[in-house]
C-alpha cells in the first residue's frame, strides 16, 4: 500500500466523526431555534389572552359609566361608588398590556395599533367621567364621551381580535 491509502484508511474514520460531530450540532442548533421560536408563540399567546380578558374587562367597566350616569346622574359618584374606580382600574391595566405588547411586537403591528386605540378609548371614557361635576344641579357633560369612546373601545376590541386571531391563532381546518 501507498503512504496515501495509508492516510485516507486512517484519516477515514476521523472525517466520518468530524462531518457527524458537525451534523449533530447543526441539528441540536435547528431544534434550539425552533424550541424559542416555540416559547415566543406561547408567551406572545398568553399576552394576547390577557389582552383579551382586559379588553372585555374594560368595556365591562364603561358599562358601568354608562350605567351610573344614566341611572344617577351627577350623584353617580354616592349612587355608584364604585364604577370610576373600576374603569380606572380596567384602563391601567390596558396601558401594562400595551407595553408587554409593545416588547413582542413591531410598533406598527396591527394588533398594537388596535388595542391603542381602545386603551386610548376607555382613558379618555374614564377621564370624562372624572371631570364630571357632581351634584343634582350639574349638566351631564361625560355621558356623550363615555359613550362614543365605549362604542370605540369596542371597535378596537374587535380589530385587535382579528388581528390577535391572524398573528398567533389556531389555523383550524373547516
Amino acid at each position: 500500500m501507498s503512504n496515501w491509502t495509508d492516510v485516507a484508511v486512517a484519516a477515514g474514520p476521523s472525517v466520518v466523526a468530524v462531518v457527524a460531530i458537525l451534523a449533530a450540532f447543526r441539528q441540536q442548533r435547528r431544534a434550539l431555534v425552533h424550541q424559542r421560536e416555540l416559547a415566543d408563540l406561547s408567551n406572545t399567546r398568553a399576552v394576547f389572552d390577557d389582552a383579551a380578558v382586559a379588553l372585555h374587562d374594560a368595556s365591562l367597566a364603561l358599562s358601568g359609566l354608562e350605567r351610573a350616569l344614566f341611572t344617577g346622574g351627577a350623584t353617580f359618584r354616592s349612587m355608584f361608588p364604585d364604577a370610576l374606580p373600576a374603569a380606572e382600574t380596567a384602563t391601567e391595566t390596558l396601558k401594562s398590556i400595551r407595553g408587554r405588547l409593545g416588547v413582542r411586537l413591531p410598533a406598527d403591528h396591527v394588533a398594537i395599533t388596535a388595542f391603542a386605540k381602545a386603551h386610548d378609548a376607555a382613558r379618555k371614557a374614564t377621564n370624562a367621567m372624572a371631570a364630571q361635576q357632581p351634584g343634582l344641579g350639574s349638566d351631564i357633560t361625560a355621558f356623550p364621551t363615555v359613550q362614543d369612546e365605549h362604542r370605540r373601545l369596542i371597535d378596537a376590541t374587535d380589530d385587535f381580535m382579528h388581528a390577535a386571531t391572524q398573528t398567533v391563532g389556531a389555523r383550524l381546518p373547516a
